[in-house]
């Protein structure tokens, strides 16, 4: 099943963005029930960073086909600058074998600003894409239980500081207890 699908082909985060199935349910419910983000936007867009920094498996199921959810373009316009610098960013890091530094510079500056190069430029979404689904799946993992603002505050502050431990930037005994109050 497509799990995300842009409503047209107008160019680089300029088409209304449609996530079917489960991965609709999860990144609402993530959004509704949970609180972990303000907007499916937010959602999506925190999806394809996490989804591009973990490597996850999808469990690829079709148990919720009838629901979705949709991003429309204007949304993503608000965002259409940081949307952009994030996909030339992993357009840029994703490591193909056998692709020169030509072909990584079409890929990440020229996919979408040429017309006559729309196909690549979805093929190029679709990697964007796969990641959001990874970090949905990812994200409803770890969040899912998290109905009560302390257990969620210390789910979000064990997941950024395992992330911290797992690039280098932190050491396990330099992490500070902590104890927010939400009374």
């Amino acid at each position: 099943m497509n799990y995300i699908i842009e409503k047209s082909n107008n160019g680089l985060f300029e088409n209304e963005i449609e996530l079917r199935g489960i991965y609709a349910k999860r990144l609402k419910e993530l959004k509704e029930d949970i609180g972990l983000f303000n907007t499916i936007r937010e959602g999506y867009v925190l999806s394809i960073l996490i989804g591009c920094l973990n490597s996850t498996t999808i469990n690829d199921t079709d148990e919720f086909k009838d629901r979705q959810v949709s991003i429309f373009a204007n949304d993503l316009n608000s965002r259409k600058k940081d949307l952009k610098f994030i996909y030339r960013i992993i357009m840029l890091a994703q490591e193909i074998p056998g692709m020169s530094v030509e072909d990584y510079m079409n890929r990440t500056f020229r996919d979408d600003t040429d017309p006559n190069r729309r196909e690549q430029l979805k093929a190029n979404m679709n990697i964007i894409n796969e990641y959001a689904i990874k970090g949905i799946e990812l994200l409803y993992n770890k969040f899912s239980n998290c109905h009560d603002k302390q257990i969620l505050c210390d789910q979000l502050y064990e997941f950024v500081n395992s992330f911290a431990i797992d690039i280098g930037e932190k050491k396990e005994e330099q992490l500070i207890d902590f104890h927010p109050d939400f009374d």
